[in-house]
């Protein structure tokens, strides 16, 4: 079943500027070393364990949008760094945040999911860019995986 259709992927590690990945079904990334293969791979585990750590910190609020939160870098096992400005391209933290945009189907549409990471001590705090409608339903269904996501 094919969830992800894309990763769009701005200032992480490898990629400074903005790079757009298709995601087939299966999804084989093949290149010669050092062109950004994992850094790809460990922007959809970042960008998987944002979603995961909204939901736990929004299914218990009574705010109707959570917008923001923030991960520590000792809570993201998935992509295990020292410090949390190695996620930034060239280890250079800027005012530009690290932006990663994942293309997912929920209910028979593909819907651009974008995160915008910045950085704050030790901290990445995370903001979805979720202008459109319904967004916090869309991420809720990705991170409970109730989303009935179709095969395109």
């Amino acid at each position: 079943m094919r969830r992800l259709h894309s990763l769009e992927i701005e200032n992480f590690k490898r990629f400074g500027d903005k790079q757009h990945i298709k995601l087939d079904h299966p999804a084989v990334l093949i290149g010669p070393n050092n062109c950004g293969k994992t850094s790809a791979i460990q922007a959809l585990a970042l960008w998987s364990q944002a979603v995961r750590t909204w939901y736990d910190v929004r299914k218990d609020s009574s705010a109707k949008e959570r917008t923001a939160t923030s991960l520590n870098h000792l809570s993201i096992v998935a992509v295990p760094v020292s410090r949390t400005r190695y996620f930034w391209h060239n280890t250079r933290v800027q005012k530009a945040p690290l932006t990663i945009t994942v293309g997912v189907e929920f209910r028979g549409k593909v819907e651009p999911l974008k995160m915008k990471f910045t950085h704050r001590g030790d901290e990445l705090v995370l903001r979805f860019a979720g202008n459109q409608v319904g967004f916090g339903r869309i991420l809720a269904g990705v991170a409970t995986g109730r989303g009935k996501p179709r095969c395109a």
